[in-house]
């Protein structure tokens, strides 16, 4: 079976090729900012395990411009958090599974045994918060970058008052006390992203 790994942290790359090569000794690493697509177009393989954090792009926009050209490819998401938002986001665009870093070496093994039979292999949670809107996550994303209730509302061109109650909307969905405490929330959900 072969299996391409793109994961830009290359001591981990090589870390579980070594580690998967009694069981999956056709395990190929991309560790360098390649073009994902034309790799994946001229190797044809089985499984690709994607990071979802690339250096200099994004696993997850990656993945979805492959399963967009090769909708029956196997694919399994990587990455050292599991937000729901990055999950629900993999699940809707065709990928397979999705695995945290942190998980045991035998986990990995069974999920792209399972994903090779045909299964998917998903963390298992509850969603207890309520979906924020469009609207809602634009705001937020701004009030992440420091912008101030009126300057958000100078941007998007509407009224203060309607930021302000944005924001309570959002306090309450992501049962928080502070502004501050609903961007980190946003962080850690995967909602916003920050550049750095």
């Amino acid at each position: 079976m072969k299996i391409f790994l793109f994961d830009d942290h290359e001591l981990f790359a090589r870390s579980i090729q070594l580690a998967l090569h009694p069981t999956f000794p056709e395990l190929e690493i991309y560790t360098q900012a390649h073009d994902s697509l034309a790799v994946v177009q001229k190797g044809k393989p089985e499984i690709i395990l994607m990071d979802i954090h690339l250096n200099h792009k994004n696993g997850l926009d990656e993945g979805r411009l492959i399963l967009e050209h090769f909708p029956k490819q196997k694919m399994i998401f990587l990455s050292g958090y599991d937000p729901i938002e990055y999950i629900e986001s993999a699940k809707k665009m065709g990928a397979k599974g999705f695995l945290s870093k942190n998980g045991s070496l035998e986990e990995l093994i069974h999920s792209i045994q399972l994903v090779d039979q045909g299964h998917t292999c998903f963390p298992n949670y509850q969603p207890s918060l309520d979906p924020l809107t469009d609207r809602e996550k634009q705001i937020l994303q701004l009030s992440a970058q420091g912008l101030s209730q009126q300057a958000i509302a100078d941007q998007l061109g509407i009224g203060r008052r309607t930021v302000a109650s944005h924001i309570q909307h959002i306090l309450e969905k992501l049962q928080v006390g502070s502004t501050i405490s609903a961007v980190m929330k946003g962080i850690e959900l995967g909602l916003i992203r920050i550049n750095i």
